[in-house]
């Protein structure tokens, strides 16, 4: 389902904390997320997901970085153009898991165009940039800017005409994620939730608070890839030795993240949930942090993004958690992925 990065980890390196001697629980998704955290070296990432795809993709990501030398990792992954991704497949595929293995053996041809781009998210996206197919040369001059000044006004005078506000609207509708992107969390958005005003207000943040060059996720939405000076932290140079160095601290559970954490009790210092509120109805969502909280060391930190659906679990479990919302308003702000609101939470013995 996902094969990229669409969150900003910033955010959740600031909330969390992370400590030499810390346990982290995360979501896999992308992998991205248990990549991203382990730059703060914690004691261990267990990265759960109960999609059992998003754990081999994972796992190709881990083998890949601990085989290949920098430029051949994110030439392999697809950051860069290769045309000896087959070859670096077969130099690390005994690194695999046999079910991980068995897995990729078969998907030669994603392999062979960069796994990154492989996932159904990120071919919705490229679906997406259809429309925008005239406006090139515009998306062009607004990821040249370069200061916040500029790009706000060339996005306000020349960008957020009627085109995008009708456009936004529109791939905003209900039956648009239902029947066309299948998206199945679009049960759980409140009928009452205005998601086209949503988008609207939250892209003009975006465009008045962070160039849209340096940000990841709009990468992505305008162009379909991360460009250089925009990768995710964990394609970047800089931090590459320590995430093989420490990539034996990631444990991959395919699992769901309820059934996991009720087998660890008082386990987790830290955890990294990622917005499964987006596909967890009321008792669904409360089961989660039942358990959540029943793994949870006193004083665990929890960072929780949420998009179109929002819970708040300080009111679910009155006196077990205590959030913070200044800190949850900084996030908002500052986050470069930009759709999301946050519960950072501390839990209570």
């Amino acid at each position: 389902m996902y094969s990229a990065a669409n969150e900003d980890p910033a955010s959740e390196l600031r909330a969390l904390k992370l400590e030499e001697n810390d346990e982290v629980l995360c979501l896999t998704g992308s992998g991205a997320r248990a990549l991203d955290l382990l730059t703060d070296k914690p004691k261990r990432i267990v990265s759960v997901d109960y999609n059992a795809h998003q754990s081999f993709l994972l796992e190709l990501k881990l083998a890949a970085l601990r085989t290949l030398d920098y430029d051949h990792y994110v030439s392999f992954l697809g950051v860069r153009d290769s045309n000896r991704r087959t070859r670096d497949y077969g130099l690390l595929r005994e690194n695999l898991s046999s079910d991980a293995r068995c897995y990729w053996d078969v998907r030669t041809s994603s392999v062979e165009k960069g796994v990154l781009y492989c996932g159904v998210w990120e071919r919705y996206l490229r679906l997406l940039q259809l429309p925008f197919f005239f406006r090139r040369k515009l998306i062009q001059e607004l990821f040249e800017c370069e200061d916040l000044s500029s790009q706000s006004a060339l996005w306000f005078q020349k960008w957020r005409d009627r085109f995008w506000v009708y456009g936004l609207r529109l791939i905003s509708q209900r039956f648009v994620w239902r029947y066309l992107l299948r998206e199945p969390g679009i049960a759980f958005v409140p009928k009452d939730f205005p998601i086209g005003d949503y988008f609207l207000e939250r892209f003009d943040h975006l465009a008045q608070n962070h160039l849209l060059k340096e940000s990841s996720f709009a990468n992505l939405l305008f162009r379909g890839r991360f460009s250089e000076e925009s990768l995710p932290l964990h394609l970047r140079e800089e931090p590459f030795q320590t995430l093989r160095d420490n990539s034996h601290r990631i444990e991959v559970v395919t699992e769901s993240l309820a059934e996991h954490a009720s087998k660890h009790k008082d386990r987790y210092h830290a955890f990294s949930l990622s917005d499964f509120s987006s596909y967890a109805g009321p008792e669904d969502y409360r089961t989660i942090w039942r358990w959540v909280l029943h793994s949870a060391k006193p004083q665990a930190r929890v960072c929780e993004r949420q998009f179109l659906v929002h819970y708040d679990p300080q009111a679910l479990f009155p006196g077990r958690l205590t959030r913070d919302p200044v800190l949850e308003s900084d996030l908002e702000s500052s986050d470069r992925s930009f759709l999301y609101k946050f519960v950072c939470a501390r839990v209570e013995p």
